[in-house]
């Protein structure tokens, strides 16, 4: 992955395959575990190629968007998935990075969950949350807070997030390329389908719209560490 040092300098990724620099939306394609445009359907742009599997109705909004033709709509408990694989887990020792733009209503619905992989009785996998009037965002794990970073995220406005993990245990929580902070902790995590819109068993949701959410995953990623970077001005494209 890119690391963005300011507003110019761009450090390559780790990946011999390519020769020279990559910009900021170009992701190698062995990296990308699941690549959502939401540009009019639910499809996985990512070589991957997963099956989505709709809970409830979730839409597609052509008003609301930050590339392309759509975004998504999540107004309650519907929720979109993508079945079951290790990629999505965030809790191993193979360095994680999630990214993904929010434009939240407000009138947010219960604690805004936004998704992950924990299970109805949260036993395993994690959640993302915003609590506070998004002025909160926390990672839950096993029904227990791992990580909580404060952010300020105001109504209608579009608001670009990167979470990653090292796979040492330290994760780190960007919100329009600055740094929120760095905490380390455990999770506890299965191969469980990844969810996104609600709590993994419905429950309060996510209200606003999502565009551009992109799971990156392999043992020589090159997570963002700086204290700032580069965020991306064009849709992600795998490369």
């Amino acid at each position: 992955m890119e690391m963005g040092l300011g507003n110019s300098l761009v450090l390559s990724r780790n990946c011999a395959q390519l020769a020279g620099p990559l910009l900021p939306h170009q992701i190698p394609s062995a990296h990308a575990k699941l690549l959502l445009h939401f540009d009019g359907a639910f499809s996985d742009s990512s070589v991957n190629q997963r099956v989505y599997q709709p809970v409830g109705t979730p839409q597609i909004s052509t008003t609301e968007k930050v590339f392309g033709d759509g975004s998504y709509l999540s107004a309650g408990s519907d929720r979109i998935g993508y079945q079951a694989s290790p990629d999505f887990n965030f809790g191993d020792n193979i360095p994680t990075q999630f990214s993904f733009r929010i434009r939240r209503t407000s009138t947010p619905i219960g604690e805004n969950w936004l998704g992950g992989t924990q299970n109805g009785n949260g036993s395993v996998g994690y959640t993302l949350r915003a609590r506070n009037s998004w002025s909160l965002l926390q990672f839950i794990s096993v029904g227990a807070v791992g990580g909580s970073w404060n952010i300020s995220h105001a109504a209608g406005v579009w608001a670009a997030y990167r979470l990653n993990h090292d796979g040492a245990g330290n994760y780190r929580l960007y919100k329009n390329g600055i740094l929120h902070g760095v905490q380390n902790f455990n999770i506890t995590d299965a191969s469980r389908d990844f969810r996104f819109g609600a709590a993994w068993d419905g429950g309060a949701g996510l209200g606003g719209t999502v565009d551009e959410l992109l799971i990156e995953k392999h043992p020589d990623l090159v997570i963002t560490t700086s204290s700032i970077y580069e965020v991306e001005n064009l849709p992600f494209e795998i490369v």
